[in-house]
């Protein structure tokens, strides 16, 4: 499109909205958990330089007296009631909302972003916190995208990034 900005400009995101019933309140605390866990890895992804409106959750996992590991099973997420979080659910609608990307008019970054949120909300969905040592690891959620086939669009691009 001539003369349209997005990136560019600096002043776009890009919001991806996933409906609410599909998700029990374990599985958004599982999401917020995943971007905190991999903040660096997604601040490179985002490309974004301005985190104003989509600020990341501090999320710590809770450790109970007497134990040594934190308890890994996240039931409850930080609900900052802020709806400039890169996991927004504060959106006066039924959803859920992916604030993190920048705006892009790059038809292979957007395709990227999408792959993202659908890859991630699978990720979570059939994966524990308590299913391994590095559960929510960046490394965890890229072998699950090679064993997967399921979305090769992200996988190539997040590799071409350098983000593997």
């Amino acid at each position: 499109v001539s003369g349209a900005s997005s990136e560019e400009s600096g002043e776009c995101g890009l919001h991806i909205h996933a409906s609410m019933r599909y998700f029990s309140k374990a599985e958004i605390s599982a999401l917020k958990y995943f971007f905190w866990q991999n903040r660096l890895m997604l601040h490179k992804f985002s490309r974004r330089k301005n985190y104003r409106y989509c600020q990341l959750e501090d999320f710590k996992l809770a450790k109970p007296a007497g134990q040594r590991e934190p308890f890994r099973q996240v039931t409850r997420y930080p609900e900052s009631g802020d709806r400039y979080v890169a996991v927004n659910t504060q959106t006066g609608k039924n959803t859920i909302e992916f604030r993190i990307f920048r705006g892009t008019l790059d038809y292979k970054r957007l395709l990227a972003c999408f792959q993202f949120v659908d890859a991630l909300i699978d990720f979570v969905k059939c994966h524990s916190v308590l299913t391994s040592t590095t559960p929510y690891s960046w490394s965890t959620f890229m072998n699950y995208l090679r064993h997967h086939n399921k979305h090769n669009h992200l996988e190539k691009y997040l590799i071409g990034e350098g983000l593997k």
